[in-house]
């Protein structure tokens, strides 16, 4: 019906109407059909055997566009070019996934909202984000609806758009120094002051309720706003959850309960006493074969947010901003960063930071 009683040019050929030439049409049509998707199917390969050979031989070679040997490459659907940009970025840039994000969640100490978050290392090109506000999951919601409507938009615009991240959540909690199996029912400001901060991160759903059990009998000992557990309810805990140990003293009272599952995390934020904990972090990681990863923790997503946090900081420590230079951050190193800036700042240690994405 649509080629009866008119003109119809396909693959530059021109056909009447004539029903004998209905066959040919068809046929070239499909041709037509079968030759793009031949050639979508070796985009997508393409991009997977780059993938492949950057992982399997450490290939750092910059490239512009994918080659394909097989065939001709196809880009008009938006995937293919979606996948072709971001297979490019991973050629070009190490990946790295930030693990220690705080957002608004965290009290008078994240400067920045989940939603901005997830938006912002869409933009940097940042593959995925653990978001581990302060002994909470107080926006795991947000942030989830967040990554949800960032790829729903994306579909609707029909535009390749910024790859929304994998969302990991988790938490940093207090751990108690103190060599004891259990805490008083109410916990004092020593001990409160005394403690060891980690980061536990979900694998799966049990991971998930192992944590927000962990955190209810943290908070139930503590006054309001705080959280303290001991190592040994840490370890009954394990199940399903990975553990970041920022500190060398609490890796060796985890080590026996996470096993594989237990990371030394290497922060750089500039400081001069980093240097130090890093020579001990790494000393430590070494004899107990930890692995290590690195990252910094982030409290904003730009820079334009630092003035915030300082405000943020000093109310709550109860002091003037005119008088609080002591406790706020010397730099501008909470922001988010991308990872081509990590690779610049771990120049001289690039392992922790490809290793991020495990």
């Amino acid at each position: 019906e649509r080629l009866a009683n008119r003109t119809e040019r396909v693959g530059g050929r021109v056909y009447f109407d004539h029903s004998r030439e209905l066959g040919p049409i068809l046929v070239e049509e499909c041709q037509g059909l079968l030759e793009r998707a031949r050639a979508h199917a070796w985009t997508l390969s393409s991009c997977i055997r780059s993938r492949l050979r950057r992982l399997d031989h450490g290939a750092s070679s910059s490239v512009n566009h994918i080659e394909v040997h097989d065939g001709p490459i196809y880009t008009d659907p938006l995937e293919t070019e979606r996948m072709i940009r971001y297979t490019t970025w991973l050629d070009r840039n190490p990946p790295y996934v930030p693990l220690w994000v705080k957002s608004s969640g965290s009290f008078l100490e994240g400067a920045s909202h989940p939603e901005e978050l997830i938006e912002r290392a869409a933009a940097l090109g940042i593959p995925g984000l653990a978001l581990t506000d302060r002994e909470g999951l107080y926006a795991a919601t947000r942030a989830h609806v967040a990554v949800r409507d960032l790829q729903r938009n994306s579909r609707e615009q029909n535009s390749p758009g910024p790859l929304a991240p994998k969302l990991l959540l988790g938490a940093q909690v207090a751990v108690s120094k103190a060599r004891t199996h259990t805490l008083p029912a109410l916990v004092g400001k020593s001990l409160l002051d005394d403690h060891d901060q980690v980061l536990l991160l979900a694998q799966n759903r049990e991971g998930y309720g192992n944590l927000c059990r962990l955190l209810t009998a943290g908070h139930r000992r503590a006054p309001k706003g705080r959280s303290l557990v001991t190592y040994e309810e840490v370890s009954q805990r394990s199940s399903g959850l990975i553990c970041l140990a920022p500190s060398a003293a609490s890796r060796p009272r985890l080590h026996d309960a996470f096993a594989r599952r237990l990371y030394g995390i290497c922060t750089r934020h500039r400081y001069e006493e980093e240097c130090a904990q890093e020579f001990m972090l790494r000393e430590t990681a070494t004899k107990l074969a930890v692995p290590l990863v690195a990252g910094t923790e982030v409290l904003y997503h730009t820079t334009a947010r630092r003035p915030l946090q300082d405000v943020l900081t000093c109310i709550r420590h109860g002091v003037p901003l005119s008088q609080g230079r002591r406790l706020l951050r010397g730099n501008h190193q909470p922001a988010l960063r991308s990872p081509a800036q990590m690779a610049r700042l771990l120049a001289d240690s690039p392992e922790p930071a490809t290793r991020t994405p495990e």
